[in-house]
């Protein structure tokens, strides 16, 4: 039906075959990257401490995954309309999206307090008591999470511009430095250490892609500030 009334073509046209290769390259080592970020911790805890404990990491995080639920779903719904923005080329709307963006990243961190606040209602709602040891892993979790959806109002830009070769060197960079981070806070701070390390690699990895954003493509960040 498609072949039929000419919505598809089997003609390879090397130029989309190089955009593609181009845009969709970068975006195969960031997901390698991404992978590394969210699973390494897992790892690392189960070998310095348990298997035990790692049940409990998990669970916290699904937990604290409510968070990331609803800044990946914003996310997805805020692109087309960031992207037909941008395409307008205009100072005022930039000045506008900058504005927008400083909101949201305020109503992230309230959503991340009200989690955290209504967490032990959850718990006793929906786990088994023998789980309840997970909630210390909440609070870390839950911050990393805000980091996160901080982290998607700046990479957009990234993607925008077609620069997702930057975006797959630092993913990668702070997935393999995520190790290191892990491994030392665990060392000195133990299990919660896990936690506590990944709060730090979502406020490093949301700050160095804010700054190559702007540097791909510039965004009146700081002068938003004082305008009215």
């Amino acid at each position: 039906f498609l072949y039929k009334n000419k919505f598809i073509s089997f003609n390879i046209r090397k130029e989309y075959f190089i955009h593609a290769l181009k845009f969709g390259g970068g975006l195969i080592p960031h997901a390698i990257g991404a992978c590394l970020l969210s699973l390494t911790s897992r790892f690392i805890l189960t070998s310095m401490v348990s298997v035990e404990e790692t049940g409990l990491y998990s669970l916290g995080f699904q937990i604290a995954s409510i968070l990331s639920f609803v800044t990946v779903s914003f996310n997805n719904a805020f692109v087309p309309w960031l992207y037909k923005q941008l395409s307008l080329n205009s100072i005022r709307t930039k000045i506008k999206i900058v504005k927008l963006s400083y909101v949201c990243i305020i109503i992230i961190f309230v959503l991340g307090l009200l989690l955290l606040l209504i967490a032990p209602v959850i718990y006793k709602l929906f786990i088994d008591p023998k789980f309840y040891n997970s909630i210390y892993y909440l609070k870390w979790l839950i911050l990393g999470n805000c980091f996160q959806g901080c982290y998607f109002l700046v990479t957009n830009y990234i993607l925008y511009s077609e620069k997702t070769h930057i975006l797959a060197f630092i993913t990668i960079f702070i997935g393999l430095f995520n190790i290191i981070v892990n491994y030392l806070m665990i060392k000195y701070f133990g299990p919660i250490g896990s936690s506590m390390s990944y709060a730090i690699i979502y406020f490093i990895y949301f700050i160095v892609v804010w700054l190559f954003s702007n540097h791909v493509y510039k965004m009146p960040w700081k002068s938003s500030l004082f305008i009215h």
